[in-house]
């Protein structure tokens, strides 16, 4: 039995669909990932499989209990973190920790022993008479995911948990997910993160309201394999660059062009003869350039499967499989 299923899941809202028709599977013991740009759908999913937001349509099962129906066995079942969690800024972390305890329903006994458990695994053990609002960013989140796991859930959903706190904490936060995850627990959690959210089993690519596409990192990655190319420029070059970006274009050969410490990224079309053009059109505006194969990345998929940056890109060529479904949409 899956941990998660979703089949067809849709909401709208008066001014936009969120959601257009979102099927998922995650099995018990996985680390999922939802990935993608702002604004393509995550939240809005992750709340419906949170149990805080109704689908307009669509079924989901959720540990064996209907996800919609949301009984008391589940609720106590999954452990949410929203990007705004709530944790009270005048209460201490270890009093935090022990209100939450109380409203999942731990007896007194049960509670302090969760509470000093969660004061070690989030290493807040010397913070413990802190108050919340003094704690960093780093240590309210890891507060806030403690906050989360007092109750013992067996599926714990994370909307981007990790944004705006330092390299550190996000390291220290990861941590403490593994040692949840050795528990045999299932996380599913979304993330702008490219690094982050290649540390899942599976991820799953939304993109205006649908998933659009799902596999194991590793073969993500093989769907864009000789497709990447840097193009490094020498330092008579860089005041060029909008020149060369526009040939690049002109093309017809190149699907995204971005800025890079070196130079430009670039991600080939399909075309047998891709390379070839783009150094042509490097020689026509006498660009001095070297062009090297470099591995892909999870924007290059995202790129050629979805039509668009999972982060802020210079510039990107319309990927024309995907604008030809949105037109027949």
């Amino acid at each position: 039995m899956p941990a998660l299923a979703a089949e067809n899941l849709a909401k709208s809202y008066p001014v936009k669909t969120a959601l257009r028709s979102a099927s998922l599977e995650v099995a018990p013991g996985e680390l999922f990932c939802l990935s993608g740009p702002d604004g393509a759908g995550k939240t809005t999913l992750i709340r419906i499989l949170a149990g805080t937001l109704k689908p307009d349509s669509g079924r989901l099962s959720v540990l064996g209990y209907d996800g919609l129906a949301r009984p008391e066995a589940l609720r106590r079942a999954i452990g949410y973190m929203p990007q705004r969690f709530a944790i009270y800024a005048d209460l201490t972390a270890e009093e935090n920790l022990d209100f939450y305890c109380a409203f999942y329903g731990l007896d007194a006994r049960s509670a302090k022993q969760r509470v000093e458990e969660m004061l070690v695994l989030t290493r807040l053990e010397r913070f413990r008479g802190f108050r919340a609002g003094n704690l960093s960013g780093g240590m309210k989140q890891k507060l806030v995911l403690g906050c989360a796991l007092v109750h013992e859930p067996e599926l714990l959903l994370l909307d981007e948990p990790t944004t705006g706190i330092d390299p550190l904490s996000r390291r220290e936060f990861w941590g403490i997910l593994n040692e949840y995850l050795a528990q045999g627990k299932t996380i599913v959690y979304s993330s702008v993160y490219l690094e982050e959210a290649l540390r899942a089993n599976r991820i799953a690519l939304v993109s205006e309201g649908e998933i659009a596409v799902c596999d194991t990192p590793d073969r993500l990655l093989a769907r864009a394999e000789g497709r990447r190319r840097e193009l490094g420029m020498g330092n008579g070059e860089w005041g060029r660059t909008e020149g060369i970006r526009h040939a690049l274009e002109r093309s017809g050969a190149v699907v995204s062009i971005q800025r890079t410490g070196k130079g430009l990224g670039i991600l080939l079309s399909e075309a047998a003869d891709a390379e070839q053009r783009v150094r042509s059109a490097l020689r026509e505006v006498g660009a001095e350039a070297s062009l090297a194969e470099a591995a892909p990345t999870l924007e290059d998929v995202f790129v050629l499967l979805a039509g668009g940056p999972m982060q802020n890109a210079e510039c990107r060529v319309q990927n024309p499989e995907w604008r030809k479904r949105k037109e027949e949409r």
